[in-house]
């Protein structure tokens, strides 16, 4: 059992970071390479903010980054939670065995 929760915690944490990078990465590519204006003839009209320059971009990729942010924030967290619990519980048991 304690493997297998390791093996969890190491694929949520991985999937936090790679999320986490392609995230970066996909801010800055947006932030290059897309227009600074609505274009409605390409369905450009979903506004991103990128560190105050603001550019637009497609359904599709509005939706893509906003699912990336999902993915990143429900895996880092269930990572994170997950270890903590099983250092608290890790704790608990060699205190109640150093008791005498």
């Amino acid at each position: 059992m304690l493997f297998l929760k390791k093996i969890l915690i190491v694929t949520l944490l991985t999937i936090f970071f790679v999320s986490l990078a392609l995230g970066i990465y996909l801010n800055y590519h947006y932030a290059y390479n897309m227009p600074r204006n609505p274009q409605p003839e390409f369905a450009r009209e979903y506004p991103l903010n990128v560190h105050g320059t603001i550019v637009y971009l497609t359904k599709q990729e509005s939706t893509r980054l906003d699912c990336l942010y999902a993915i990143m924030m429900f895996s880092g967290l269930g990572g994170a939670a997950l270890y903590i619990i099983s250092k608290r519980r890790s704790r608990a048991g060699q205190n109640l065995g150093a008791k005498d």
